[in-house]
């Protein structure tokens, strides 16, 4: 499990999240908006674009490693 500090899409406010990086995108397991952490109950837009910004990232390193070519 990992944490990072982020700004929540909900309250704009600074948080603490536990999350969980899967194949199938990023799970929230705790967040310090909540008491207990574990309880998170918002609609968890932090992951949606924390998916979104690997997702960018990828595209743009399997962009970069491989150029298709202009000449034929």
């Amino acid at each position: 499990m990992e944490r990072k500090r982020i700004t929540c899409p909900e309250t704009s406010t600074l948080e603490l999240i536990d999350y969980e990086p899967t194949p199938l995108g990023v799970l929230i397991a705790g967040c310090s908006r909540f008491l207990p952490r574990c309880a998170v109950s918002c609609s968890r837009e932090c992951a949606v674009r924390m998916d979104g910004r690997a997702r960018r990232d990828r595209r743009a390193d399997t962009q970069q490693e491989d150029p298709t070519p202009t000449e034929w």
